[in-house]
């Protein structure tokens, strides 16, 4: 039977981590059955062998193989490679593990979405960092020009047996340092499609404690170029020029051309072979960098290529030597733009423009709505945090840009700052230099646009930040999106001139990000409410409330009233109890005994209404009621009253009044005692 999955392991000195590893593929709820897994030991001294031998005891579906090292993993994971039956191969580091569910999940997308290369999420254990930029969501059909697929170049993935054969795919031993990123790249470049997956925790990335991973250990010059090299003939072979090649050929100049070789270069004592090294980088400048590139790149890098590709060499050594904590910092402003104050910065004997410098567009800045709340007199407010990377929170300032999605209109206001010097506050990496300004803006519906109405439809709320004099604008995003939607509420605009019209902050579906609707207000009320269909009787006769919840901010207090209307009668208005300006409970009282305008209520069916009016609109809902009431009696002058709670068929609130002769009630009464 030929199983799903060929689990390759190339082990070197792996112990105690082997052994979880090896536990972790038996768990797999894919099952043994349809499981092969093909572990080669390298040589190892210190029992690793032997580990995997006993394991293999106990596993049919194990096999282990013996050889003496080859110095590094392509060899003994080629073999393993020639050996492999399964539909799939998974390539599997001797100190890493996965999840239960790992290989059945992956395989059965690779199977629905006929992807020849899975990417799993990946968890650091022990501290170990782990590429987390591609795995923000779930793509199941993608390739490297429209996913962060290429920022995960380590072999740790599932990939479809068949286009490893059809490639004749394999590591390169000569390759001592990043041998599986070429195997990886062409895997890439040649699949039908790839998969991510970031719903379940799928490979656990383990950080030893005896510094041994491969890709931590320490190497000479050398050992660096090879996998470069290959990556970017391979690039160069498999991508034509354009936008797509320069933002994979960005990643490799900003990772491995710079964190890895130019590294070892600065590091080499021996100043022929260094310079070799600045040789080699320039070569690889002339082929492949460009000015797309180079604005892919952060600063550091545009300035230390732009002195390595002029020859001066000794400068970019002094670059080279800031520590990579620091070479984002200091930052400072001039007319509108942001600068990383690197050495060379305004040298004129350098010549460096500024524009490699600029770090604007690049800034570490977070942002955070804290509320959106409806203030008294009709004001919106927002409350938002801002840290910029490189700036004291006095710094920071901030306004509020509506813009129409028409495109045909933008209002702007400014926000108000208050410090907060604490560097946690909005969660900020370690090692960022940033103070959190808390700021709140203060939005007039009614007169953002100098009075008139706002033009109806919806309107994207941006953030336009200051930073010194460097200046740049965002969606603000909420950090608790729940307790943010849980507050919008809408809100009555009456302006100056022009009809009023209702504005509804809400968050957006896509990204979470804050907008604002405007619509003419409903033909009703009843959109703008939540009545209580249960009227409740009050401790004096002949009085009964209604209450319920206004959906709507920025009502005035006297705007608000329950209407009666009889057949026969006028109609009566009742002041409705309700905060000022805001939205909440209402109550209202009907109390039949000086409901008219002091005096009773006249006699007859009233049904009953809730009534919005102001100047400009009058929009009404009727008040439900469910069940019948018992009739609620009292004395009415020479009279004794009644009035009974009837619901309409329609199911609004009907209140019914009559009047009994008192002396008629009194002879009743002898009449029944005799």
């Amino acid at each position: 039977m030929t199983p799903d999955v060929s689990v390759i392991i190339a082990a070197y000195n792996a112990m105690p981590y082997v052994t979880k590893t090896v536990e972790s593929l038996l768990r797999q709820t894919l099952g043994l059955d349809l499981l092969e897994i093909i572990a080669v030991d390298d040589g190892s001294t210190d029992g690793t062998g032997e580990e995997l031998d006993r394991l293999a005891a106990h596993c049919p579906s194990m096999r282990v193989l013996h050889q003496p090292n080859s110095g590094g993993a392509a060899a003994p994971r080629n073999v393993a490679l020639d050996l492999a039956r399964g539909r799939y191969v998974f390539v599997l580091d001797a100190d890493d593990y996965l999840g239960d569910e790992a290989l059945a999940r992956m395989v059965a997308v690779a199977d629905e979405h006929r992807t020849d290369v899975v990417l799993g999420k990946m968890v650091g254990v022990g501290g170990r960092g782990v590429p987390q930029r591609m795995f923000r969501r779930n793509q199941y059909r993608t390739d490297v020009f429209n996913s962060d697929a290429f920022w995960a170049m380590n072999p740790t993935k599932l990939y479809r047996r068949e286009l490893i054969e059809r490639l004749g795919l394999r590591f390169d031993p000569s390759i001592v340092l990043g041998e599986d990123q070429p195997f990886v790249a062409m895997a890439y470049f040649n699949a039908s499609a790839i998969s991510i997956l970031a719903d379940y925790d799928y490979v656990y990335w383990v950080n030893r404690d005896d510094g041994q991973n491969m890709t931590k250990t320490v190497l000479d010059l050398e050992s660096a170029y090879p996998s470069l090299e290959a990556m970017f003939s391979i690039l160069a072979s498999h991508v034509e020029p354009g936008p797509g090649r320069d933002r994979l050929a960005a990643r490799l100049f900003e990772v491995e051309t710079m964190n890895t070789f130019l590294a070892r270069v600065a590091e080499e004592v021996d100043p022929a072979r260094r310079e070799r090294g600045f040789e080699t980088c320039l070569l690889w400048l002339r082929q492949y960098y460009n000015e797309g590139v180079a604005l892919l790149v952060p600063p550091f890098h545009r300035v230390c290529y732009h002195l390595i590709a002029r020859g001066l060499s000794n400068e970019a050594l002094t670059l080279l030597a800031i520590p990579r904590s620091d070479r984002g910092k200091p930052i400072i402003t001039r007319t509108g733009r942001a600068y990383v104050a690197l050495p060379f910065f305004g040298d004129s004997r350098v010549s460096v423009p500024d524009e490699a410098f600029d770090v604007t567009d690049r800034l570490l800045l977070r942002r955070s709505i804290g509320a959106v709340s409806w203030q008294p007199g009709g004001q919106l407010a927002i409350a938002f945090s801002v840290s910029v990377e490189g700036f004291a929170a006095e710094d920071v300032s901030a306004r509020i840009v509506l813009r129409h999605r028409s495109g045909e209109h933008e209002l702007s206001v400014p926000a108000e700052a208050a410090l907060d010097t604490n560097p946690a506050a909005l969660g900020q990496a370690a090692g960022v230099s940033a103070e959190t300004a808390h700021l709140r803006a203060h939005l007039d519906p009614a007169r953002l646009a100098d009075g008139a109405a706002l033009e109806h439809g919806r309107w994207d709320v941006w953030l336009q930040i200051g930073a010194g004099e460097a200046i740049r604008q965002f969606r603000p995003m909420g950090a608790s999106v729940s307790s943010v939607r849980s507050h919008l509420e809408a809100g009555l605009c009456c302006p100056a001139s022009g009809s009023a019209f209702v504005m509804t902050p809400y968050l957006t579906r896509d990204a979470g990000a804050l907008a604002l609707n405007v619509t003419p207000p409903a033909r009703t009320l009843a959109p703008y409410v939540v009545l209580d269909p249960t009227v409740t009787p009050m401790p004096e006769p002949g009085v009964v409330a209604v209450g319920g919840k206004l959906a709507l901010n920025n009502v005035p207090t006297d705007a608000l009233w329950l209407r009666l209307e009889g057949k026969k009668s006028k109609p009566v208005s009742l002041s409705v109890d309700t905060t000022p300006d805001k939205a909440g409970p209402f109550r209202a009282l009907i109390d039949a005994r000086k409901a008219a305008n002091g005096g009773p209520l006249p006699d007859g069916a009233w049904e009953v209404w809730l009534e919005l009016y102001t100047s400009e609109l009058r929009l009404r809902a009727p008040v439900p009621c469910t069940a019948e009431m018992p009739a609620i009696k009292w004395i009415r002058g020479a009279h004794k009253a009644n009035m009974r709670v009837v619901p309409t068929r329609s199911g609004q609130l009907r209140i019914a009044v009559s009047a009994a002769s008192l002396l008629r009630l009194i002879a009743q009464w002898f009449a029944r005692r005799s």
